[in-house]
């Protein structure tokens, strides 16, 4: 039984996880208890330690937030919670991933993913996955961050994890603007992402939406539209957002301003900017803003301190290996140099500035080289692990098919050897009474021979059916068949008995040529056997209607209905169970005393499976029975749906 302060601790729980985005500092306080309850369960104090610890990261209170994640893991690795100790190591690693420690943060995530996959759930892995592709995207291994979002993308499909797919709709965002250079996609990713997350009402990770929709305005000159983006994540947000993405909005917001020529408006921006706690946290993204710092510097005229500004950005640079910075920063300083006469140096900068780049543009396509190659391996790998599998489906499909291709042949063969064996029975005991007596009248002999002629040509029939489906098996091609032709040669073949009988025929076909796949012997063999049960179940001077109609997925066509309705004994429920099934002895029987042989109901029944239908009867004792038979259509084109009703 769960204790009480376990199950007030769980609603405690709950409720602050909803507002770990939303309000990181109340949620820190609503936790706080739990932390302190010396009768709490472990499991519930590590889940408040990771909550707290992510709430820490909105706020940029990033050093507290990782010792609370490294709490959670102790607790959990002392008390055998292995879920819990992978979602720890996940967010040590999220913590050492914003501190630029990429192979620490790949570490971590790679014991969470080996955790997680024996002791949590596919939602867990996900973001492990997602993490994963977090770091080869920053550290420019684009392959593989491409494949750990569709490792993500898989999971999100099975789970319906909207606020996952957001996620991944921006990193693929940012995958197309920066490394596929398809800026139309990736702004369309970004539109989806917001769509997401406004459908979430997640106003945190709307913001960071807005932030990368905003950049790649700008990529495109967009620059109004850009500002207008980061001041929406600013103004949505506030200060309530990782310190990566903190200094991504500023840096655009001020760099974008610049553009547009508001010098004023952007050094305030900057001023705000330096105001902020993160400002003040030995971060990489604290470059952005010193870089920012001397764009201004040079703007405004003030070349001396962007001298000085810049040069101390470089040794930054050289410091962390911020190589991606240089070239922007070798540009400024030109521009300074230039700006106060030192041309010679200017030149000279300059001319650092091109071999930087040719190193740069050297090493990047080296990089891109190993890239493509590796990608190349890995898409050549999945097609030939696809073409394998697909051959072995293939193989294994046509072998299932085979094999109850020839259980059904068997099957068939033993119907048709019983029923023909109950006719030869009979012919062979005629032949006996001619033999044994002598003295047989010319009128027994006329009547003798006229039942063996009926018997022998009920069995001519039989063979018929043996051969004609030997022959399907052998030559089935597909082909696209006229249902209301066939419709018409069957019911002319049928004219003669409906006659005799005195049968009203009634039909509401559909007029025009209505096309399905297949053998026309199937659809033969279905509409016959339809209209032969009809007949023989149907009393003398009764009705029999026969109808086509097209049934609409949408406005258009999909299937062809046939119906055959008689007005016989009708069905009980056992016997309604034992349709199409092997010898389904029924409780009807034949009106004028016809042979059945039980078998053409069941014929009918596989012949519209085979070609992708389905077959099914509604009747009610006494009141007569109804056959249907729906068929896909071999296309979508369009035909006339006008009916012809004919008596």
């Amino acid at each position: 039984m769960l204790q009480p302060i376990h199950i007030q601790n769980v609603e405690l729980l709950k409720e602050a996880e909803g507002l770990v985005r939303r309000d990181p500092q109340l949620a820190i306080e609503m936790l706080q208890p739990i932390l302190v309850d010396e009768n709490c369960i472990e499991s519930d104090r590590v889940r408040a330690l990771l909550l707290i610890a992510r709430a820490c990261l909105f706020i940029g209170r990033v050093a507290e937030g990782e010792g609370f994640a490294r709490q959670a893991l102790e607790i959990s690795r002392q008390n055998g919670l292995r879920r819990y100790e992978g979602l720890s190591q996940n967010e040590i690693g999220i913590y050492r991933f914003i501190a630029a420690d990429y192979e620490g943060a790949l570490g971590h995530y790679a014991v969470a993913e080996q955790l997680l996959k024996e002791n949590g759930t596919e939602l867990d892995l996900s973001k492990v996955y997602l993490n994963m592709g977090n770091v080869y995207n920053r550290s420019n291994d684009e392959i593989l961050a491409i494949e750990m979002y569709e490792r993500v993308l898989v999971i999100v499909e099975r789970t319906g994890d909207t606020l996952t797919e957001a996620k991944v709709s921006t990193n693929l965002s940012g995958m197309y603007g920066t490394v596929l250079y398809d800026n139309e996609t990736a702004i369309r990713y970004s539109r989806r992402a917001i769509e997401l997350y406004e459908k979430l009402d997640d106003l945190i990770g709307l913001g960071k939406a807005y932030v990368n929709l905003a950049g790649q305005l700008r990529e495109v000159g967009r620059e109004k539209e850009a500002v207008e983006y980061y001041l929406k994540s600013k103004e949505l947000r506030r200060f309530n957002v990782e310190p990566t993405d903190f200094f991504s909005m500023y840096r655009g917001l001020i760099t974008s301003t610049i553009q547009l020529g508001d010098i004023k408006k952007a050094r305030e921006l900057f001023e705000e900017a330096c105001e902020h706690p993160y400002s003040k946290e030995e971060l990489p993204g604290i470059a952005f803003l010193k870089q920012v710092e001397a764009s201004l510097l040079v703007c405004e005229g003030r070349h001396e301190e962007a001298l000085e500004a810049i040069d101390s950005l470089i040794s930054w640079i050289d410091e962390h290996q911020a190589e991606e910075m240089r070239g922007d920063m070798l540009w400024l300083k030109t521009a300074s140099l230039r700006g106060v006469g030192r041309t010679d140096e200017a030149f000279d900068t300059l001319e650092a500035l091109l071999n930087d780049i040719s190193r740069n543009t050297r090493r990047r396509a080296e990089h891109r080289l190993v890239q493509v190659r590796a990608h190349y391996d890995l898409v050549q790998a999945r097609n030939h692990a696809e073409m394998e599998r697909l051959r072995n489906v293939e193989l294994a499909a046509a072998l299932e098919d085979a094999t109850r291709l020839q259980r059904q042949n068997e099957e068939y063969l033993a119907f048709m050897a019983h029923e023909l064996k109950s006719p030869l029975t009979t012919i062979r005991s005629i032949a006996n009474m001619l033999k044994s007596e002598a003295h047989v009248s010319d009128a027994d002999r006329v009547t003798y021979s006229l039942e063996v002629f009926d018997i022998s040509t009920r069995m001519f029939d039989l063979i018929n059916q043996v051969l004609e489906r030997g022959r399907e098996v052998v030559q089935k091609t597909a082909s696209k068949v006229d249902v209301a032709t066939i419709w018409g040669h069957v019911l002319g073949m049928w004219r003669h008995r409906v006659a005799e009988k005195q049968i009203h025929l009634d039909t509401t076909l559909i007029e025009g040529p209505v096309y399905v796949s297949g053998a026309e012997g199937s659809m033969v063999s279905i509409l016959d056997n339809l209209i032969s049960n009809a007949v023989k179940f149907s009393h003398v001077g009764s009705h029999i209607e026969v109808a086509t109609r097209g049934i609409p997925s949408t406005s258009d066509p999909t299937s062809v209905l046939l119906s055959v309705r008689d007005q016989g004994p009708g069905l009980t429920a056992l016997d309604l169970s034992k349709l199409f099934t092997p010898f389904g002895r029924l409780s009807a029987k034949p009106t004028s005393g016809e042979d059945s042989t039980g078998l053409g109901l069941l014929i009918v029944k596989r012949e519209a499976e085979a070609l992708g239908g389905r077959v099914w009867c509604e009747s009610i004792a006494d009141q007569g029975a109804t056959f249907f038979v729906e068929l896909p259509l071999a296309s979508t084109s369009e035909y006339a749906v006008d009916v012809k009703r004919t008596s």
